[in-house]
């Protein structure tokens, strides 16, 4: 079975009782705090959203290289793609994996582009092929009022009449808390990013996209 942050199997009712906002950032030990939850079901058996799992990514990035992840972003992202970043850290000094990282919309669509380029960037090939498409992989459907979930990244067909998501035939998205999106549209070979303040309706710019932009131009 492949694993994902996501299929721990603590306790974590992010996308429930929580709505969206995991009280970890109250504690004064994030990974401590995310460890100590609760089993609810077997490890790599059910997959749930949990950010808490992806704070723990930067915090085991930051043992096994020595570097702070946003020094490891910086050196074989951040800045070959010319990124201007501010990344919030923990009480521990762990940059904070799950809504730490602040970008300006420009800097998301270049994000977004390397995905859409296979990892190139100026004819360099910033991130392996593989991992692109691994990463990008439908492996867990939960919330079929998102899509699939991949490693950090959602996956949802374009055409509401064909459930296939071929590389034609999808929406590859960033979904952060408030309605944060950097949107992926390969047929078009298009990136749309979005920063917004719906906290009570985070799906919202995903509606729109859909009704508005993708119609436009399925039509086109």
């Amino acid at each position: 079975m492949r694993r994902s942050s996501c299929i721990a199997g603590f306790d974590w009712p992010e996308f429930g009782e929580w709505n969206s906002f995991a009280p970890m950032v109250y504690s004064n030990d994030i990974v401590k705090y995310v460890i100590d939850r609760d089993l609810v079901d077997d490890p790599g058996m059910k997959m749930n959203y949990n950010s808490g799992c992806s704070h723990i990514l930067t915090a085991i990035l930051q043992q096994s290289t020595g570097l702070k992840a946003s020094a490891f972003a910086e050196k074989y992202l951040f800045h070959p793609l010319g990124i201007k970043y501010h990344w919030y850290e923990d009480n521990k000094g762990v940059n904070r994996g799950a809504d730490g990282l602040r970008l300006t919309p420009y800097d998301m669509v270049k994000f977004g582009q390397l995905y859409l380029q296979e990892g190139v960037w100026n004819s360099r090939q910033v991130v392996p092929v593989e991992w692109i498409k691994k990463s990008t992989e439908p492996y867990y459907l939960t919330y079929k009022s998102i899509g699939h979930y991949s490693y950090h990244w959602w996956l949802r067909t374009i055409n509401p009449n064909n459930s296939e998501l071929s590389s034609d035939n999808r929406l590859l998205f960033a979904l952060g808390y408030g309605g944060q999106y950097i949107c992926i549209i390969p047929k078009f070979n298009t990136v749309v990013v979005f920063t917004s303040e719906m906290y009570n309706d985070s799906l919202k710019p995903l509606e729109y996209i859909e009704k508005y932009m993708i119609k436009i131009l399925v039509n086109v």
